[in-house]
């Protein structure tokens, strides 16, 4: 008797610049997919190799499933390529998946070469990069063009939401049956972990980690902030991360004189503890995907507050298990923020709800087994280049 062949997914991404919420998000899916069926090998290009490369063998990914590319500009887009394909000719790949626009074109051209048939692309929160990643105007129209080319090669586009799914389809022109949504997975704590005793005061910790930049909204929380200071003297903001707009936000906590009130500790390495040392989680988000945090936080039975755009629309169901307010509204955030903070019996209610739903929607193992569908479905149905423009 045959033994079923194991399938081998390269997961391409090329801006693996930092630990965070990509990194663990690869790590979650190595974990569940990497198994008897599939071999789920993770290709990355990172300016932090040494810490990218930590957190992926610390977390159990086998050394032999991690591949990383130098990004110099002279070892970069046609050595990259041509490392890809050896990679994928190589390991036997079945599948290449990457992951945003900059490792979609890469990923295609070096599966094109390497006659890799399966090509697969997620889409996240930002499918054009811009100048926040080092990307001109020229550059965007390049990519803009390039992907218009690319896109009917794929046998899927992975969007993270429903939101972000209509917006593929709306502004980029993508056919709607072409896109799939598969939500980002979490690993959902257990109750233990979350346990936290509450001494019936009113909230005192509002937090956010994200990575500081113009797009995560970071300004309106702090203007929002002395508006729950008049309302909590003993309320406390902690934005953990770093980020190009770093020093501008502490200027701002600077000249908005609450120096004393909020804390930036950087980049967390205990998430687990961070989370429940929070009492209220804050998403100022003005453009998101599937927001990572947003659903540690409910899982950890944490109300939420954010800002009313699609990503956070599909996590929050407003007065159920959080708050939606309108975005650049500061006066509506620091009222709902305080409404969150005073009311304890609704704050837990309002967790228990959001964990529920994360639990629910949110898991890496609901991730990963539609992801696994996927592959199975794309190797069982095949794609025919040729078939493309119908």
């Amino acid at each position: 008797m045959n033994e079923k062949k194991k399938i081998t997914i390269a997961c391409v991404n090329t801006a693996l610049h930092e630990v965070g919420g990509e990194t663990r998000r690869l790590r979650n899916l190595y974990l569940k997919i990497n198994g008897p069926d599939h071999r789920f090998l993770i290709a990355y290009c990172s300016r932090q190799k040494e810490a990218v490369e930590k957190f992926f063998l610390d977390g159990g990914v086998n050394p032999q499933d991690l591949f990383w590319f130098p990004t110099s500009k002279r070892t970069f887009f046609i050595p990259l390529v041509m490392n890809l394909r050896k990679l994928y000719i190589t390991e036997k790949v079945d599948i290449m998946h990457s992951f945003f626009l900059h490792s979609d074109i890469l990923g295609f051209i070096s599966a094109l070469l390497a006659g890799v048939k399966i090509r697969i692309s997620n889409v996240e929160g930002t499918f054009l990069l811009d100048e926040r990643y080092g990307v001109n105007k020229a550059k965007q129209c390049c990519y803009s063009f390039i992907n218009r080319m690319i896109r009917p090669f794929f046998f899927r586009t992975v969007a993270v939401s429903a939101g972000l799914k209509e917006e593929l389809v709306q502004d980029f022109g993508l056919r709607r049956d072409k896109i799939e949504v598969i939500n980002i997975g979490i690993e959902i704590p257990s109750k233990d972990m979350i346990h936290r005793e509450i001494n019936g005061k009113a909230a005192k910790v509002i937090a956010n980690a994200a990575r500081f930049s113009k797009d995560k909204g970071l300004e309106y929380l702090l203007r929002a902030a002395p508006g729950v200071i008049r309302e909590i003297p003993e309320a406390r903001f902690v934005l953990a991360g770093t980020g190009d707009e770093e020093a501008s936000l502490k200027k701002m906590v600077k000249d908005l004189g609450i120096e004393s009130k909020v804390f930036f500790p950087g980049w967390v390495k205990d998430m687990v503890q961070f989370m429940r040392d929070m009492d209220v989680f804050v998403m100022t988000s003005i453009r998101e995907g599937c927001p990572m945090t947003l659903m540690e936080a409910l899982s950890f039975a944490k109300p939420a507050v954010a800002f009313n755009v699609p990503g956070p629309q599909e996590m929050i169901v407003n007065g159920e298990n959080g708050f939606l307010v309108e975005p650049f509204d500061v006066q509506q955030l620091s009222a709902v923020i305080v409404q969150a903070c005073k009311d304890p019996e609704r704050a837990r209610q309002f967790g228990e709800n959001g964990r529920r739903r994360a639990e629910e929607r949110f898991s890496v193992e609901i991730e990963a087994k539609k992801m696994k569908s996927l592959y199975s479905r794309a190797l069982s149905e095949g794609f025919d280049d040729s078939k493309t423009k119908e």
